[in-house]
């Protein structure tokens, strides 16, 4: 196919993978209400408040505790999941079968039930329970295009707040992100009022056939590709760095 056949067959797929997979907020479990969808209810029935979740564990309703440890998914939270998000708590023996790194929880603002948010790192889990964020679907979708037939690959890291992948098509890299449902615009995030400073781009070479030119790596295991989700010039971004591209580059 074309570049811009492909570029089209890929926009059906994530359109559809953002059908089948959308976006986690906070959504109840008991009574399927979340936060987003109720923005201007009252926080007085938490506040104050002890929790015990369906796992008999207390757990402390504070909406200060440490938000970001998710150095790298803050972008799509609303300041109005603040109200249900409990904190963070270890993941079960269950949920550990899956990888979870840790198991966010919320209380319904609605019914008072409470929603358990493992962070899977394994894409059955992700796929099976149709519940993430940027973290999980980048990841599930770069499994997805790996089990396609699909090698040239790269994860990618926003080192602010965001994740997503790229693929390589014709002879350059293209940015896929399935949160977004977005197809080779890598100028979106800007568009969003960002100011980008760390983006980094990770490439497994080892499981890439047709990775290399005269036995030397056709595509870096690790690339700082800031550049490419930017229109600001290498100064700009460089005193927003605070350090040197030499230095970056080491």
């Amino acid at each position: 196919k074309s570049e811009k056949e492909q570029l089209v067959t890929f926009q059906y797929f994530l359109d559809w993978f953002r059908s089948r997979f959308p976006y986690y907020h906070d959504k109840c479990d008991s009574c399927g209400v979340a936060c987003k969808d109720d923005p201007v209810q009252s926080a007085e029935t938490l506040n104050g408040d002890v929790g015990e979740d369906t796992n008999n564990e207390i757990v402390p309703v504070d909406i200060s505790m440490e938000k970001d440890e998710e150095n790298t998914e803050q972008t799509h939270e609303s300041e109005e999941d603040d109200f249900s998000f409990l904190g963070y708590q270890r993941p079960t023996s269950i949920e550990l079968l899956g990888n979870a790194s840790r198991t966010e929880l919320y209380r319904c603002r609605t019914c008072q039930s409470f929603t358990r948010f493992p962070r899977y790192n394994k894409a059955l889990w992700i796929a099976t329970t149709q519940r993430g964020r940027c973290g999980e679907y980048s990841m599930l979708l770069y499994r997805m295009l790996r089990s396609l037939g699909y090698e040239k690959l790269r994860w990618v890291v926003d080192w602010a707040d965001h994740v997503w992948a790229e693929v390589w098509v014709g002879s350059r890299w293209v940015h896929l992100d399935p949160c977004e449902a977005a197809v080779d615009n890598p100028l979106l995030y800007q568009s969003w009022g960002k100011n980008q400073t760390f983006i980094v781009a990770f490439h497994d070479t080892l499981n890439t056939r047709g990775g290399q030119e005269n036995g030397i790596d056709r595509f870096a295991t690790i690339e700082d590709v800031t550049h490419r989700y930017t229109s600001d010039q290498t100064e700009v971004i460089t005193e927003r760095r605070g350090i040197s591209e030499d230095t970056v580059a080491k």
